[in-house]
């Protein structure tokens, strides 16, 4: 699918905005993690055009990082944008597992904070431990299929 991190993000913050939920960089980005992990659990191939990095407070897409940095660790209050100013978020009616990713990472993590995902992202057995301990720079397709540090926490 190789969906544009950017875009994918103003399909959560649609979420977050729609229910006045407060989102913050970090959790944004930990959010992002585990609904591409659901995502290509389900489908067997990467949702994003981007390799989550491995960095000191867990998976990062730069791409991300940089749109929202000014946000600090403050509630983000508007869309990702494009060169000419225009923001975008994905159909998810066109693609039935985005949107089941979504919902079910959504409706299970909203109300934490950025912290407390990232203390998961750092779980024994995670993507983001093994790509760590390996020293490897980003997160392989097959650590996250195989990172079950967040489904505990999974509404059924």
């Amino acid at each position: 699918m190789a969906l544009s991190p950017t875009v994918a993000c103003n399909n959560i913050l649609q979420r977050a905005f729609k229910e006045n939920i407060h989102v913050t960089p970090m959790k944004l980005q930990k959010l992002l993690y585990f609904v591409s992990c659901e995502y290509v659990k389900e489908t067997n191939t990467p949702m994003l055009s981007e390799d989550f990095c491995v960095w000191q407070y867990g998976p990062v897409l730069p791409s991300v990082y940089y749109e929202f940095q000014s946000f600090g660790g403050s509630k983000i209050t508007k869309y990702a944008q494009d060169a000419e100013g225009n923001s975008f978020a994905y159909n998810e009616d066109s693609s039935p597992p985005l949107k089941r990713a979504m919902d079910r990472i959504w409706n299970t993590f909203k109300h934490m904070d950025g912290i407390q995902l990232s203390r998961i992202t750092h779980e024994n057995g995670s993507g983001w431990s093994q790509a760590f301990v390996q020293q490897e720079p980003q997160i392989s397709k097959a650590a996250m299929e195989e990172d079950d540090s967040y489904t505990k926490y999974l509404h059924t």
